[in-house]
């Protein structure tokens, strides 16, 4: 799971520069046989400057990464005694790249010949973070279906989005934010003028990978189960999968 900390921007405004937290965590568990968890974080600082609205230049700097070994009682999402870790330094090139955006859909993400396969997955799996689809330019024909308006702030819709774990179906739910939920957390909205510029908008994206036009995955030695398909919301009695953001 990538985690950006702070919210995506839609309008990017041009010769600005953005700066993001990303940490990521990657934990397994015999859930039979206890809480304890081991596998492993990850952080570093993705800065952005937009050229136009439809292009950014883009680095990762400072990646880190620790090994986690410890119980988590509340499940994978629980916090985690940063005391104990020991964080290093993760071999990555840290090279700029370019991102191009059409209307907020990611088309392309260009980087430099040598960077490596794990590395340039990484690159998309935080990229896809930002990728913020609020005009419907993928969307797909679904009764559900209540597109964007001038006249209306409020949407629900499907898209087929393109990201790192194939191209699947997208559900945006779009709707204002209620002022009392920017008052308990005033870091929603980390410059307080763009709420004077004009309504806060809650985007909500859940995606069903139950419905993908590629999936990019292999599976070897679950038998005993039939009916599934490899990187599904649910695979048998194995493992889940969700995303949303």
């Amino acid at each position: 799971m990538f985690a950006v900390a702070a919210s995506a921007v839609q309008a990017w405004t041009p010769n600005t520069e953005y700066a993001y937290k990303v940490q990521s965590r990657t934990l397994s568990a015999l859930h039979q046989v206890g809480d304890e968890y081991s596998g492993m974080l990850t952080r570093a600082t993705l800065k952005l400057r937009a050229v136009s609205q439809n292009k950014l230049y883009a680095k990762l700097s400072k990646p880190e990464y620790a090994d986690v070994h410890q119980t988590l009682p509340g499940g994978w999402g629980s916090p985690i005694d940063e005391q104990s870790l020991q964080w290093q330094k993760l071999d990555m090139t840290e090279k700029t790249f370019t991102i191009e955006l059409r209307n907020g859909v990611v088309e392309h993400i260009n980087v430099r010949p040598d960077v490596p396969e794990w590395e340039l997955n990484m690159i998309k799996g935080i990229v896809g973070q930002l990728q913020v689809d609020a005009r419907a330019e993928n969307v797909i024909n679904s009764r559900l279906n209540q597109l964007p308006t001038e006249q209306s702030e409020q949407a629900v819709y499907k898209t087929m989005e393109d990201s790192v774990t194939g191209k699947c179906e997208v559900l945006y739910d779009i709707s204002p934010l209620p002022e009392y939920v920017l008052q308990s957390n005033p870091e929603l909205v980390p410059k307080p003028k763009h709420s004077e510029e004009g309504q806060i908008l809650d985007i909500v994206k859940s995606t069903n990978y139950s419905n993908c036009e590629h999936r990019p995955v292999f599976h070897h030695g679950f038998g005993g189960e039939n009916d599934w398909e490899p990187a599904s919301n649910k695979m048998g009695q194995f493992l889940a999968v969700s995303t949303t953001l």
